[in-house]
């Protein structure tokens, strides 16, 4: 239920929770000024273009260097289009939002002042092209700066110049109205925003879908006022609306729409010192919001809250902190750390445990939470490459674990984030040494075949498989992990099955051929002998296997498992005919067929080809390029039958699917045509060849061109 905590947020949590605009980005006004661009018939507006999409390219990538650069020579190009043209508002706009977004605070409202001069410069003081800069440069006051005061006569300058707009758009009139009464109730100033916020619902009212939001919002800003029985009112009459509305329609919004009414009045009551009447109306909200979303929605968390703060000022403490306890959960396990819902509730959650004198219970769920969003920061910021700050994040999760058991296996955890920055920056011995560091601790902690020692051992594993390529190495940690799993005391049949084929496509690698057969007939032997164990989920097990076999030419052993597999999907098929069975069917039919076409037996390749191109041709269409190596191989298998008609006709469609989708230069081309030429030469076709040949010479040397670029 996101709209109860979006619209109550709004409605209730005070002006930081207004919809003022959200903060200014420069995408939005990048696709306005790439729209009037892509309008105007000139070379320069299309270098501008080139240049503004550059700069666009360059700040998704956080070379923000590289995006100012682009962005000012756009501003170059931009000044020559005279004196009313708005490109260089646009530029400016944009130029300001990368200030933005590098901290360059002063530079970036210098730049977006400049803009809203431009503007006027071109249309005047009361265009509505005017909205789009004033617009940015109050977002930049309101969200980034925090300066209310600059932030409201923009607003209001906005809104006039929506209402004198003709044909006056009311629903942006009221947004605007909306936005002024925001910037004056975050700064206090209730009376000034009073008549504005009248203003929304005057027009909300004209449009009955948008009166109960807008009855909240207005009911919010009385509460926050402490005009408790106005904000009352609006509630009540939000909620017979919805009531109403509810009672005929049993949609999932419909009921998650009255369960923000109750919450909003909840809400108020108990910020109005009634208790009964809030206890009653989050007991509602609570109760609807569980039969919908279930009874683990994250959603659960405000109204749970909510009652746990009433219960607390009705002197039931034990009770309080339970709906605190549940209201944590479920937002903790539903929302990603640091989510201002899940920060929520854990304040309000440990300051009751703090007033109870259970500081310690206090403490601990603080530090568990801020391991886990320190953590799950330093994750996210890896991802982006912006690898220092994640470092830093890692480190202060390492150093937090300090306060917790020595066995507890956040301290592993943490270290293995470090040993993966590590990784990721190069410092390849480091990162080696911290891996180590974090098997040891965990040893240190528990004993050897602890299963909390299988994630920093699999960490390490995977550094020596992608990173240092010590293949020794990785077989010593996987049977090292098949120790762990061979001795807990209830066998996980799945995990042990992935960890035999793990360990046998790692002996594979090492042409150790004997051990990787051994490793992948147990790894089908345990999911054959498990109880209950998926039939689909056995298919990859023999298809492993099969593909052993196939590449060490041992195609007799390798057509039993691969037959065996086929024989499951086609049994799924059977009582399921989805597209994703269907493929399943094909894929399997491929695998036998590669299996008889390097047997030497390509009339039954052939059979399983036949099979497999109908069954891609209906889910995927008759132009997929998953059709070309199916055709590449249906031809291989009629070429060496001495079927050369039918075998140019599959190669013919090959290229003509290959070279409309994916390109007439695409590499994968040049590959089709190399296999079509050796046809062309069995039949004698000489020049055909050579032309085949020429073609494919020509897309390798386009490819090489654009690569060395």
């Amino acid at each position: 239920m996101r709209t109860v905590v979006v619209v109550l947020a709004l409605g209730l949590a005070g002006a930081a929770g207004e919809d003022v605009a959200a903060p200014a980005q420069p995408q939005s006004s990048l696709a306005s000024g790439l729209a009037a661009a892509a309008s105007a018939a000139n070379d320069s507006v299309w270098i501008w273009d080139g240049q503004m999409k550059s700069a666009g390219a360059a700040l998704n990538q956080k070379s923000y260097a590289l995006a100012e650069r682009s962005c000012l020579d756009a501003l170059k190009t931009a000044a020559k289009f005279g004196p009313t043209d708005l490109h260089l508002t646009t530029n400016l706009v944009y130029l300001a939002g990368i200030y933005q977004t590098e901290g360059k605070s002063d530079l970036a409202e210098q730049t977006f002042k400049a803009a809203v001069t431009n503007c006027e410069a071109a249309v005047g003081t009361n265009h509505p092209s005017l909205v789009m800069p004033l617009d940015s440069l109050a977002n930049f006051y309101y969200f980034a700066e925090h300066r209310y005061d600059l932030a409201a006569p923009l607003c209001g300058r906005i809104l006039q110049i929506v209402e004198n707009t003709s044909p006056t758009d009311e629903a942006e009139v009221e947004k605007r109205a909306r936005a002024v009464a925001a910037v004056y109730r975050a700064q206090g100033e209730y009376a000034r925003a009073e008549p504005f916020y009248r203003q929304t619902l005057d027009l909300a009212e004209k449009n009955n879908d948008q009166v109960p939001t807008c009855l909240l919002a207005v009911s919010g800003f009385y509460h926050d006022w402490g005009k408790y029985d106005q904000a009352e009112s609006l509630c009540q009459r939000a909620r017979a609306i919805q009531e109403q509305a509810a009672a005929s329609n049993t949609t999932a919004e419909a009921q998650m729409s009255l369960a923000i009414v109750w919450y909003g009045l909840a809400e108020n009551y108990r910020s109005w010192g009634k208790f009964d009447q809030a206890e009653s109306f989050y007991t509602r909200s609570v109760d609807l919001v569980g039969k919908v979303l279930g009874r683990d929605s994250s959603e659960l968390a405000r109204p749970l809250a909510g009652l746990a703060a009433t219960q607390a000022a009705r002197g039931k403490p034990d009770r309080a902190i339970a709906l605190y306890q549940q209201a944590f959960t479920v937002s903790e396990n539903k929302l990603p750390p640091g989510d201002p819902v899940v920060s929520s509730v854990l304040d309000d959650y440990t300051a009751l445990l703090d007033k109870l004198n259970r500081s310690g219970e206090a403490k601990i769920v603080r530090q568990d939470y801020q391991w886990r969003t320190l953590i799950y920061q330093s994750q996210h910021l890896q991802r982006a490459s912006d690898l220092e700050n994640a470092e830093r994040l890692a480190s202060q999760a390492l150093e937090l674990t300090g306060n917790f058991d020595a066995a507890d296996p956040r301290r592993t955890k943490s270290r293995v984030q470090m040993a993966e920055i590590y990784r990721q920056q190069g410092k390849l011995d480091l990162a080696e040494q911290t891996y180590l560091n974090a098997i040891a601790g965990c040893e240190k902690a528990g004993a050897t075949n602890n299963p909390d020692l299988i994630p920093p051992v699999e960490s390490l594993a995977n550094f020596y498989y992608y990173t240092r390529v010590r293949y020794d190495q990785v077989a010593l940690l996987y049977q090292r992990i098949l120790n762990i799993l061979q001795a807990a005391p209830v066998l996980n049949s799945t995990e042990l099955a992935r960890w035999q084929r793990n360990l046998a496509d790692v002996y594979n690698l090492q042409k150790q051929g004997a051990l990787a057969e051994t490793f992948y007939q147990r790894a089908l032997s345990t999911v054959e002998t498990a109880t209950n164990y998926p039939a689909g989920d056995k298919v990859q097990y023999l298809q492993a296997l099969a593909d052993f076999y196939q590449a060490a030419g041992k195609y007799d052993l390798a057509e039993q498992p691969a037959k065996r597999a086929l024989a499951i999907r086609e049994q799924a098929l059977g009582t399921d005919p989805n597209p994703d069975a269907q493929m399943d069917v094909a894929i399997c039919c491929d695998s036998l067929a590669h299996i008889y076409l390097a047997w030497n037996k390509p009339g039954q390749a052939e059979l399983f080809y036949n099979r497999s191109v109908p069954l891609v041709e209906k889910v995927a269409g008759a132009e997929s390029p998953d059709l070309t190596p199916r055709l590449m191989g249906l031809a291989a298998a009629l070429r060496a039958q001495k079927k050369y008609a039918e075998a140019e006709a599959q190669y013919k469609r090959a290229v003509a699917i290959t070279e409309k989708s994916i390109g007439p230069e695409a590499p994968e081309l040049a590959g089709v045509l190399d296999q079509y030429a050796v046809l062309l030469d069995e039949t004698k076709k000489n020049q055909d060849a050579k032309d085949a040949r020429d073609w494919a010479n020509y897309v390798r040397k386009q490819d090489a061109s654009r690569t060395s670029n």
